[in-house]
């Protein structure tokens, strides 16, 4: 399916086969050049330097392409629209429902964006995308046809490749609690290296709870409470990202309440 032009890059997409299957069809048509989006379903722990792209032309032989390649365009996690029909929907359900205000903000798809080589010959090609610790996901047959992409849209680059990289995510930390049960809120202290770059505090589950930070140069504290006052079913609901390039990131407090504002103990926090 062809989509409108990304960011003046005119993009195909498709997701990948189950893993472990063979393209039993052509999954997409596009020219030498052209970018394709390929999704991969939900994979926010994914990056750039992650991957390595193996395309086997219709010609025989195989290309093999690095994170580093100009080919690999982006990799970038989408998230639905918050006033979309299924954000909606799944905010209208309780905290901590499989389907609930986390489902809608956590349905995420990793798509991965790469521009044809300008020289792969036409016929069907297959695309292999290979992650972390040698996992393959399932490769993708394009039938490359006999023309060229229009001039500056080449797999080179250019001021709309740099424009699309910017979506990809940023150095961060996630931010996880575990404990006997869920709490109402909580405040966690988090000690960076002084100097360092300035952190952001990202929330990736707004439906779900409220984030609030202070930052004084070297500890960030952060307070985190329901957005409708009902205590979350699961202590994954306040989970949290802290992006920029801090180093090391150290819990050193956390206090964490019923929603009386009895102290609850035994809350851990994870950094990773």
């Amino acid at each position: 399916m062809r989509l409108p032009y990304l960011i003046g890059i005119p993009a195909f997409v498709v997701s990948a086969f189950p893993v472990g299957a063979a393209p039993a069809a052509v999954a997409m048509t596009a020219r030498a050049g052209d970018t394709v989006a390929i999704s991969l379903g939900p994979q926010e722990a994914l990056s750039r330097r992650d991957l390595t792209v193996t395309i086997t032309p219709a010609t025989g032989g195989t290309l093999t392409y690095d994170a580093s390649d100009p080919i690999l365009r982006a990799v970038v996690t989408l998230f639905p629209d918050p006033v979309s029909r299924v954000a909606v929907e799944a905010a209208r359900r309780p905290a901590g429902d499989g389907d609930g205000p986390a489902a809608a903000t956590d349905g995420s798809q990793t798509v991965v964006y790469l521009a044809l080589p300008d020289t792969l010959p036409i016929g069907v090609a297959t695309v292999r995308i290979t992650g972390p610790e040698g996992r393959t996901f399932a490769p993708v047959a394009v039938d490359v046809l006999p023309a060229a992409a229009p001039t500056g849209q080449g797999s080179r680059g250019g001021g709309a490749v740099e424009a699309l990289a910017a979506f990809e995510r940023t150095e961060h930390h996630t931010i996880s609690f575990a404990g006997p049960s869920a709490f109402h809120s909580a405040q966690v202290a988090l000690a960076y290296e002084a100097g360092a770059e300035r952190p952001v505090v990202v929330n990736p589950r707004p439906a779900v709870k409220n984030v609030a930070w202070f930052d004084d140069g070297s500890v960030l504290r952060v307070l985190l409470t329901p957005t409708d006052g009902r205590t979350p079913v699961t202590v994954d609901d306040f989970t949290f990202y802290v992006a920029g390039t801090v180093g090391e990131l150290r819990v050193i407090g956390v206090s964490a309440y019923d929603v009386s504002g009895a102290r609850i103990g035994a809350v851990e926090v994870h950094v990773r």
